[in-house]
């Protein structure tokens, strides 16, 4: 099974971390026990060619929903609701020309959810900071590729994966920039790089769970029930 790679450690790191430290804190530290990285990680592989990307368990992952986005008729990615030992991650793939309008999407969202009055709302607003920094890597990077790396010819889509985890009173957002292979039974997400990450609060990682759950899937899942409104 084709594997991301561990999930996020759990430190302190701000929001708007370069990607060349965010590797370094990613690849390099050893991890403690007060800030080890969630066990397993979710790999990513497809059906045929028409088919989006999937995210499936990795050894450390049980898949509690995935529904594609944004809808089975229209795919441009897919929302993938998952355990991770004793977390919750909620994980966005992007993986669509169209990458620029779902992130205006997931902005709008963002904004109705968290109005400047509402618990979250300073969060929020480094979450849109991040959203907005990640997608000008992965665009620059798909334009570079476009204009002659042979990367182009492997992958001619920009793609962002969006990873919000919370475990307990750990909470982090994380913006990966994903390589995506084309291989007989379709597509595969060989490797990913933590762009930027965001430290953020429970209350506000529990409720953009929910509400991602809530938007996304069709049924109520159980695990949503101790998350905030």
């Amino acid at each position: 099974m084709n594997r991301r790679g561990s999930g996020p450690p759990w430190g302190v790191l701000a929001v708007a971390r370069p990607a060349t430290l965010a590797l370094l804190l990613f690849g390099a530290l050893t991890a403690t026990a007060a800030n080890a990285p969630l066990a397993g990680s979710p790999a990513l592989e497809g059906g045929g060619a028409d088919t989006p990307a999937k995210a499936t368990a990795g050894s450390g992952d049980r898949i509690l929903a995935r529904t594609y986005l944004p809808s089975p008729e229209r795919v441009h990615g897919e929302l993938v609701f998952a355990r991770r030992g004793t977390a919750l991650v909620m994980e966005t793939l992007l993986y669509s020309e169209s990458l620029r309008r779902g992130a205006d999407r997931i902005r709008k969202k963002e904004l109705y959810h968290w109005p400047a009055d509402r618990p979250g709302a300073v969060d929020s607003t480094r979450y849109l900071q991040a959203l907005d920094q990640a997608k000008r890597h992965v665009l620059a990077r798909f334009e570079h590729a476009a204009a002659g790396d042979e990367g182009a010819a492997r992958d001619p889509k920009p793609r962002l994966l969006i990873e919000f985890a919370l475990d307990g009173t750990r909470a982090q957002v994380v913006f990966y920039d994903v390589e995506v292979e084309a291989t007989k039974g379709g597509f595969v997400v060989s490797h990913r790089r933590p762009i930027v990450t965001v430290d953020a609060s429970p209350s506000y990682v529990g409720r953009a769970i929910r509400i991602q759950a809530e938007e996304g899937f069709e049924r109520t899942l159980p695990e949503l029930a101790s998350l905030p409104k």
